[in-house]
Formats: C-alpha cells, sequence, structure tokens
C-alpha cells in the first residue's frame, strides 16, 4: 500500500507541476495536514505507522482534541475547479478539446478505429472516463459497482484562522477569505438524493465536535463517488474490442491516482 501510494504520489506531482508549467495556473499546494484523533487508539495506532510524524504544533483554542492530534508535514492538495478550467481553456485553444454529450449508443468500433457517430470522431482507441454514469453504460455496466453519494458543506467560521486541512470526525479544507470546505458524509442508498437536511446535519455536529466555532453554511453541495466493490480502481480494454478501453473506480482518491494510470493507459493506446 505505502508502495502504491509513493508510485501514485511521485508521477502526480510531476503531472500537476507539468500542467502548471503548461497553463501558467498555480493548480497544486503541497503543505502540512492536521490529523485530530478521535480516541487513544487511533493516535497509538497513527504513531506506530508514522513514528517520523512530529506533534502538531499549537492549535487555536477553538479545537476540540481531547486525545491529542500530529501533522503530516508533506499533504498535497489540487484545486481542482482551476485545473478543470486552465486545461480545459488550454486545450480548447489547442483544438484538442471539445464538449459534447456523447450516447454511449453512438460508439461504434471497427477492426482498426471507433467512431462516435454524428459527431464525425474517429480515432485509433476511445478510453471512457465518465464517473458514476458509468453504471448505465454497456460497455462498462458489469463492473462491480459499489457507488456511495457524499455531501458536502461550504461554511464561513468566523474568527477561525487556519491554512491547513483539518482531520477529525470530517476534513476541514480552507478556501480562503474565512470560507471552509468541509466533508463529507457517506451513503450508499440513496444515490439520487442530492443534498438532504440529514446530511446538513451531520455535517454540522461533526465540525462542532472538532471546533468550537459558530459556522455560517454558505453552500450544501452533493456528488457520487464513483468506487466499485473492491475499492480499487479498474483500467482495461474490451475483449471484444480492444480499441475501447475504461478508467474508473477513483472514488474520492483520483487526484492521487489518476495520472499513473492515465499515463498507463495512454502509452498502451500509443502501442497499439
Amino acid at each position: 500500500m505505502v508502495e502504491r501510494f509513493d508510485a501514485d504520489w511521485e508521477v502526480a506531482q510531476a503531472f500537476y507541476r507539468r500542467i502548471e508549467a503548461d497553463t501558467g495556473a498555480g493548480l497544486l499546494s503541497i503543505g502540512p495536514a492536521v490529523y485530530a484523533f478521535a480516541s487513544v487508539e487511533q493516535a497509538e495506532k497513527w504513531r506506530s505507522r508514522r513514528p517520523q510524524t512530529a506533534p502538531a504544533p499549537h492549535l487555536p483554542s477553538c479545537y476540540r482534541t481531547p486525545h491529542g492530534a500530529a501533522q503530516a508535514p508533506n499533504a498535497g492538495r489540487l484545486n481542482v475547479a482551476a485545473f478543470l478550467d486552465a486545461t480545459h481553456a488550454t486545450w480548447r485553444d489547442e483544438g484538442a478539446l471539445m464538449s459534447a454529450k456523447i450516447d454511449p449508443q453512438s460508439i461504434h468500433a471497427s477492426e482498426d478505429a471507433v467512431e462516435l457517430v454524428g459527431r464525425q470522431l474517429r480515432a485509433k482507441r476511445l478510453v471512457m472516463s465518465v464517473g458514476a454514469a458509468a453504471v448505465d453504460w454497456p460497455q462498462t455496466a458489469g463492473l462491480p459497482w459499489a457507488l456511495a453519494r457524499g455531501e458536502l458543506l461550504t461554511v464561513r467560521l468566523p474568527g477561525v484562522v487556519e491554512t491547513r486541512v483539518v482531520r477529525g470526525g470530517v476534513w476541514l479544507a480552507p478556501l480562503g477569505e474565512g470560507l471552509f470546505r468541509v466533508g463529507a458524509t457517506y451513503d450508499c442508498l440513496g444515490l439520487s438524493a442530492g443534498p438532504t437536511p440529514k446530511g446538513r446535519a451531520w455535517l454540522l455536529e461533526r465540525l462542532s465536535a472538532l471546533i468550537e466555532a459558530p459556522a455560517e453554511v454558505v453552500a450544501h453541495d452533493s456528488g457520487v463517488r464513483p468506487l466499485l466493490a473492491h475499492r480499487l480502481p479498474s483500467s482495461g480494454w474490451s475483449q471484444d474490442n480492444p480499441r475501447i478501453g475504461w478508467l474508473n473506480g477513483l472514488g474520492s482518491h483520483g487526484v492521487l491516482r489518476a495520472p499513473r494510470l492515465a499515463i498507463t493507459m495512454a502509452a498502451e493506446a500509443g502501442a497499439g
């Protein structure tokens, strides 16, 4: 597990730094993250696995950490919205990106190419990476899906000054200007429910257990994690037609895992 993380992290850093150089946008920040322990046992387990991790530096008095906390020195965080904006703008200018709603039934594969019927698009290979929507695509419906909906809050915490990501019951990520993102719930049943009062209450309760500060809810969002039953990513090429492939099942770790997997698939596609 550690080896896989290290490999993913090394490739991800290089990938996002290259995108930053290509687009001129600042996207990846690397800095400390604080972990507040829920129990003595959790604290001992953490320290046994990460003996090099120093105790967390001073935490503001508003934090509730009866079992202590620790700090990881090099946690990465990608500004996903800025990443999408920057890459989409660059690729559109280069003529490499087209936005369109694709009907999976319009995908036609032959021995030497893949075509999108009605779109006048033809390529040697097609890789489908459509997140949770893949459960309804015939090419990927047979994967062992175990989708999970998650809810997030954007809150304003007056008087709280924090630049690190803090985890403890929920995760708290600073957005700047006094705003923080709080997440996330986990629901395998109500996938189409969207933001719910129950999810909002759960997040606020957990946030209150972590930090003593009034929270003003600015936004409430939800999404569906594209998880598979084995909790590992899935990628490959169709046995029926090896010109069609898929990359999915990244769950909530897409920022970390996607670059290495995508580079591998791109190399395979080029070789074919």
